[in-house]
């Protein structure tokens, strides 16, 4: 998702460039920025999307590894050695999950807010 954010952030800055430089007239280039705002808007959308299913996942696998985490320090009272080095097993993989997811979401969110000004930026070839 990453790479794709970073494609379309790309391309949208292009087509800005691209209207900002055309040598055309105020109202063409005023529904060409409309144009294109609908387009970039709906994207966005889609964006905001992926980004809100993201952080329920990252919240359930949070969940997930503070309840292991709560198992595993129950568990450890008990002296049961065999589950105490599952539950172990299982705090260790969530951990390195949630860290991955964490970074996830936090290149998407911040990609995601690169997107508005973008925005801003064609709120303004439309004011102009």
């Amino acid at each position: 998702m990453d790479k794709s954010l970073k494609k379309y952030d790309k391309y949208i800055k292009n087509e800005i460039d691209n209207l900002e430089k055309a040598d055309i007239s105020k109202d063409e280039l005023r529904q060409k920025a409309q144009d294109l705002l609908s387009c970039h808007e709906h994207a966005v959308r889609n964006f905001q999307h992926e980004r809100l299913i993201h952080l329920i996942v990252t919240i359930f696998f949070a969940a997930m590894l503070i309840f292991s985490t709560s198992a595993l320090f129950i568990e450890k009272s008990l002296n049961f050695f065999y589950i105490n080095n599952l539950l172990a097993a299982i705090v260790a993989i969530l951990f390195v999950v949630q860290i991955f997811y964490i970074r996830h979401y936090y290149l998407l969110e911040n990609g995601t807010e690169k997107l508005y000004e973008q925005s801003k930026r064609l709120f303004d070839i439309i004011k102009k």
